[in-house]
């Protein structure tokens, strides 16, 4: 009996557990490994965020984070700071003029030279 509560125990802990994280993707404008190294780290350095993985061809990220901790905006603020658009709001231009020359996503000519490479 003892060990029937106990994993019924477990079953609901982990349950609990996996309620609490939010697995989702959401766009983000790069155009280089730069890019994705900024994107990333902006996101793992608040606390609650467990995974973030941007993907240089489809400009999607991939985020696992505790919404206790963090929220999408947050997430969305701190990389809209490092220079970057998400789908949720634009980085401002004084963020964007902080980037790398080649990380200038919003000029063609630099889209197009990386599509080239």
């Amino acid at each position: 009996m003892k060990k029937l509560l106990l994993l019924t125990a477990m079953m609901l802990s982990f349950a609990s557990a996996a309620q609490s994280r939010v697995d989702t993707t959401i766009t983000v404008d790069g155009v280089c490994g730069m890019c994705e190294a900024r994107i990333e780290k902006a996101a793992l350095e608040l606390p609650g965020v467990w995974v973030a993985d941007w993907d240089m061809n489809t400009h999607e990220l991939r985020l696992v984070y505790r919404p206790k901790k963090t929220s999408l905006q947050a997430i969305s603020d701190a990389i809209n700071a490092v220079g970057h658009d998400t789908e949720i709001l634009n980085a401002s231009d004084a963020q964007y003029e902080g980037i790398h020359g080649c990380c200038r996503y919003r000029d063609e000519e630099i889209i197009e030279a990386h599509q080239n490479r």
